[in-house]
């Protein structure tokens, strides 16, 4: 089953976290498209980031997942089995109405992927248009109920490696005053000198220290994971496939890769590249954090060909 999905309008950074999750879930079903008819809002480029390119990355499964822009989201692509259109609080519902009745006239299967915050108010306009989004699609898929402020937790995988652990604690010093009421740091650690650090550090009500040995519901419920290079790297390829970002600290390819095709972030082992790391993995910006657990996805709603 081939599945191609719709980013209609300028979409945030999560967003193409989003959509890369559940590309790398579809493809085992068959290849998937991403169309995005806008230029992602990506804010400050990282230094190795490459531009725009024909391959958003490559899933688990070895399926390239390939680009298109406004023409593909439009019709100029492939016939696909199944069309997923993409609905953020920024998008473009006249974009997103035209992508429908396109994919309704080439007999593909249409879903609306809902994303938007809840209880946000809309025009007449725009509300007329949702109904008629709506009526075209076959299936939508929706959030569940939240107001946006849950705090992005970070599990910090530390066991037997202290040195990763006092640096996950000065990254959380590191934190402005701004942003620290949205991360949650917990540090998997038993030594003593971590949890004096901790108990020393500014930044004390979003640190949080468990015991050893790693808790799998942590690692199931955490937004962000960090991890040493080679000691638990095939965790951090399981989370990136869930929808987790993971950040792998002292990758030797750090200082010139920022970002490994399967989503995983690559930081240095300094203060200054895993909070630089872990930043742009969550697209700090305008748009509220939101927690992995706190999405549907549209996996439940697909055909086997």
């Amino acid at each position: 089953m081939r599945t191609a999905f719709v980013v209609p309008g300028r979409s945030p950074v999560w967003i193409h976290d989003q959509v890369r999750y559940e590309a790398n879930r579809l493809t085992d079903d068959g290849r998937v498209l991403i169309a995005f008819t806008h230029r992602a809002d990506c804010g400050v480029r990282l230094p190795g980031q490459v531009g725009d390119s024909t391959l958003f990355g490559i899933a688990p499964n070895g399926y390239p997942l390939w680009t298109g822009r406004a023409t593909a989201a439009l019709g100029l692509r492939r016939r696909h089995d199944s069309v997923v259109i993409v609905m953020f609080d920024r998008a473009v519902t006249a974009l997103a109405i035209a992508a429908a009745v396109v994919a309704k006239m080439r007999r593909e299967h249409v879903i609306v992927h809902d994303l938007r915050r809840n209880g946000r108010k809309d025009s007449m306009v725009r509300r007329f248009g949702n109904v008629l989004l709506t009526r075209l699609a076959d299936g939508r898929v929706a959030s569940p109920p939240g107001d946006g402020t849950t705090a992005t937790m970070l599990f910090g995988v530390c066991d037997d490696d202290p040195q990763l652990a006092h640096l996950l604690i000065a990254v959380a010093s590191a934190v402005p005053a701004q942003v620290a009421d949205r991360w949650r740091f917990v540090i998997q650690s038993d030594d003593p000198s971590v949890a004096a650090a901790a108990r020393e550090s500014p930044r004390t009500d979003i640190i949080s220290l468990v015991p050893g040995p790693i808790a799998p519901d942590l690692l199931m419920t955490s937004d962000v994971l960090v991890l040493r290079h080679g000691r638990h790297d095939e965790i951090a390829s399981a989370a990136s496939h869930r929808g987790v970002v993971a950040v792998i600290v002292g990758h030797p390819v750090a200082g010139r890769v920022p970002q490994r095709f399967d989503g995983v972030r690559l930081a240095s082992s300094d203060v200054s590249s895993v909070l630089v790391a872990i930043e742009s993995s969550r697209g700090i910006g305008d748009e509220p954090l939101r927690s992995a657990p706190c999405f549907a996805y549209p996996s439940a709603n697909r055909r086997r060909s």
